[in-house]
């Protein structure tokens, strides 16, 4: 995004500003950007719940949010939504906000111990939602199947009652 001199300055700011033997080092200033760098990352995740996403988990480095949706298409789709609109605020435009992962489902307790289906491609998802359809439509056509063969032998012991 912009010049290689700033992006060398903006990442070695916070390392001159914290070490005690850098002649940029006050404590007074580490603590005035340590407030206004937390009351930004508050500000953006205010900004995605405002979107209505739910914030799972939140730091500096990630955040993870549920979407709630029931296909991971539209899951993908909202994220992006919520990245777009967010980008889309001045506030927020010079921030890099990549989404990395989805999950199909996720078990949740702190940063460090969670676990779930991860999804991985797209033709994985598509490939899902086919077996879950057709898996559906087996089972209706076996019930179907199952009803046709209870009515036929129903109507053969009609017969055979009948008969005698």
């Amino acid at each position: 995004m912009g010049s290689v001199q700033a992006d060398a300055l903006a990442t070695n700011f916070w390392r001159w500003m914290c070490d005690a033997d850098s002649l940029f080092y006050d404590p007074a200033l580490r603590r005035l950007c340590l407030m206004l760098m937390n009351k930004y990352f508050h500000r953006l995740v205010a900004e995605m719940r405002r979107l209505g996403a739910t914030v799972i988990f939140a730091n500096a480095q990630r955040i993870t949010i549920a979407t709630n949706k029931e296909d991971m298409a539209s899951a993908h789709e909202y994220a992006s939504f919520v990245v777009r609109t967010v980008l889309s605020r001045r506030v927020f435009s010079r921030l890099q906000i990549t989404p990395v992962r989805y999950w199909w489902q996720l078990l949740f307790y702190d940063e460090h111990n969670y676990g779930g289906l991860e999804y991985k491609d797209p033709e994985a998802a598509a490939a899902h939602r086919a077996a879950v359809k057709a898996a559906a439509a087996a089972e209706k056509e076996e019930a179907a199947a199952r009803a046709a063969a209870m009515v036929a032998a129903e109507e053969a012991v009609a017969l055979a009652a009948v008969e005698e």
